[in-house]
């Protein structure tokens, strides 16, 4: 999809310098691509990055938990918390 969005914007900038004249080509469009390909390599490597990393459960699903535990710790069932 980023190859879609970037391709598009290549040729969109391209149309827009044909047609207005007022974009510079050699650095408004290469700084939109430019950006546009470091922000979309920064979302895929915080998306793997989280994949391979364990994240924490919230202090309010821990207590939910500990609760339902809780009920079953009468019938001799042990769990540490």
């Amino acid at each position: 999809m980023t190859d879609v969005l970037t391709s598009g914007g290549v040729i969109t900038g391209i149309v827009l310098i044909k047609l207005t004249g007022w974009l510079d080509p050699r650095w408004n469009l290469a700084i939109g691509v430019a950006i546009n390909i470091i922000w979309t390599g920064y979302q895929l490597i915080r998306r793997s990055a989280s994949g391979l990393l364990d994240t924490a459960v919230s202090k309010d699903e821990t207590d939910k938990i500990n609760q339902v535990l809780e009920k079953y710790k009468e019938q001799i069932l042990n769990f540490i918390p």
